[in-house]
C-alpha cells in the first residue's frame, strides 16, 4: 500500500527544479487539497516561473490527467519533464489566443492556481475567464495577495479596484439572494469588467452565483465552486416540539421574509450609493497615470544611473589614456635626455676631432720645418759628393786613355 506523502514533505525534499511557496501555504495546502489528492484531476497553475511547483504537483497529484502551466516568460519554454501529463503554455493568459491553447490541453480543470503577475488586473481578468472553466467542486486558489496593497501591483488598503476589493465583492454575490434590490451581478460589478478592459455589454459573468465560499487566509484566497442550487439557502428546516419561547409558526415567517425583502427604498442598496462609481473611475485612472508616471521617472533614474556609469566609464577610460599619456611623455622626456647626452658627446668628440686636427697640422708643420732642416743641408752634401764623384770619374778616363 502505497502512502501519501503531505504536500509539505514533497517540498521538504524536493530536488530538481526550484519552487517558492510560502510555509503558511504548504500547510492550507495539505488541509484543503488532500480530498483532491487521489482524483483524476485536471491542473492549471497561471505562473511557472523555473517550474518547480508542476513537478510537486505531479508527485502530490499522482493521479491527475492534465498538469498545465502558463507563463508570460519566453524562457520557460527550455522547461523539460519526464512526465507527460505536465505541459507548458506560453503566453498571456488573459489572451483569447492563450485561453483556446489552453482549453485544448483540457476543456475543464479542478483545480486552479494563480501564481502569476500579481497586478490587479490581471487577477481580476484572470477569474473572470477561467472560473467558468473550473469544475462544479472545483476550488480556484489565488496566491500572494498581499501584493493587492501595494502601488505598483494596481493596489492599495483603500483602492475600489484591487484584488482584494473584488474579492470583497465576490463575498456579496455568493449573497446576492438577499440583495432584494433588481441589480444584476453585471451590473454590480460592471467598473470592474470596465477596468480589466472587458466589455459589461458583452460580458455575462451571471456563472459567479457559482462561487459557493470564499476562504481569506494571510496573502492566500481559496474559492470553492458548487452548482447554483447548492447556494441557495433555500428552506428553514424546523424540527422539535418545545416552541414555548419562540414558536414555530414566527419562523416560518421569518423563511418567507427572506423572499419578499423589497430593499429598492434602501439608500445603501441603491446603485446611486455604490456608484460614487464616476469618482472611483476618475480614482483609478489617477492612480493608473501615477503608476505610469511612476514607472516613467523609474525608468528616468535607470536612464540617469546607465548614464553615470557609462560617464564613469569614459573618465576611466580618459584616466586610463591620461595615465599611459604621462608614461609616453615621461619616457619621451627620457629619450630626450639621452639624445641630448649623445649630442653633447658628439659635441666633446667634434671638439676633440678639431683639437687633434690642429695638432695634426702642428705636427706636419714641424715635419715640414724637420725635413727642410735636415734635408737641405744634406742634399746639398749629396750634391758636392756628386761632383766629386763626377770629378774625379773624369780624370781617371782621361788618364787611361793618355796610357
Amino acid at each position: 500500500m502505497t502512502i501519501n506523502k503531505t504536500l509539505t514533505q514533497l517540498y521538504q525534499e524536493k530536488p530538481g527544479k526550484v519552487s517558492l511557496k510560502w510555509e503558511l501555504y504548504l500547510k492550507e495546502y495539505d488541509r484543503v487539497l488532500v480530498e483532491y489528492q487521489n482524483n483524476p484531476v485536471n491542473i492549471l497553475e497561471i505562473g511557472v516561473q523555473n517550474g518547480g511547483s508542476l513537478e510537486v504537483w505531479s508527485q502530490y497529484f499522482r493521479n491527475a490527467k492534465r498538469i498545465v502551466g502558463v507563463d508570460i516568460d519566453q524562457k520557460c519554454q527550455s522547461l523539460v519533464y519526464s512526465d507527460d501529463r505536465i505541459q507548458v503554455i506560453i503566453g498571456d493568459c488573459c489572451q483569447q489566443d492563450v485561453l483556446e491553447k489552453i482549453t485544448r490541453q483540457a476543456a475543464i480543470f479542478d483545480l486552479v492556481f494563480d501564481d502569476g503577475s500579481h497586478q490587479s488586473t490581471d487577477i481580476i481578468k484572470a477569474f473572470l475567464l477561467y472560473f467558468p472553466k473550473l469544475s462544479i467542486d472545483g476550488v480556484y486558489i489565488i496566491e500572494d495577495l498581499h501584493c493587492s496593497y501595494w502601488a505598483n501591483y494596481e493596489g492599495g488598503l483603500f483602492d475600489p479596484y484591487s484584488s482584494i476589493a473584488f474579492i470583497k465583492k465576490l463575498i456579496d454575490i455568493i449573497n446576492h439572494q438577499h440583495w432584494q434590490n433588481g441589480i444584476s451581478i453585471n451590473l454590480f460589478l460592471e467598473n470592474f469588467l470596465i477596468q480589466s478592459g472587458l466589455d459589461p455589454l458583452t460580458t455575462n459573468i451571471d456563472f459567479l452565483n457559482q462561487v459557493h465560499s470564499i476562504e481569506i487566509i494571510n496573502s492566500l484566497c481559496i474559492i470553492k465552486k458548487k452548482a447554483v442550487q447548492d447556494n441557495i439557502i433555500s428552506e428553514l428546516t424546523v424540527r422539535g416540539f418545545d416552541d414555548s419561547i419562540v414558536s414555530g409558526d414566527a419562523k416560518r415567517v421569518i423563511e418567507q421574509a427572506i423572499s419578499v425583502q423589497n430593499q429598492n427604498e434602501n439608500i445603501f442598496s441603491t446603485l446611486a450609493y455604490q456608484n460614487s462609481a464616476d469618482f472611483d473611475i476618475k480614482l483609478a485612472a489617477i492612480r493608473d497615470e501615477l503608476i505610469s508616471s511612476k514607472a516613467i521617472i523609474q525608468q528616468k533614474e535607470q536612464d540617469i544611473a546607465n548614464l553615470r556609469h557609462e560617464n564613469y566609464d569614459l573618465h576611466k577610460k580618459l584616466y586610463e589614456v591620461t595615465t599611459q599619456l604621462n608614461q609616453f611623455g615621461e619616457e619621451i622626456q627620457s629619450f630626450n635626455q639621452i639624445i641630448e647626452s649623445k649630442h653633447e658627446i658628439i659635441r666633446k668628440n667634434d671638439q676633440d676631432i678639431v683639437k687633434l686636427h690642429q695638432e695634426l697640422h702642428e705636427v706636419n708643420n714641424q715635419l715640414i720645418k724637420f725635413s727642410d732642416g735636415l734635408f737641405i743641408p744634406l742634399n746639398k752634401t749629396l750634391n758636392r759628393m756628386k761632383k766629386k764623384l763626377e770629378g774625379g770619374g773624369a780624370r781617371k778616363i782621361s788618364s787611361l786613355k793618355g796610357k
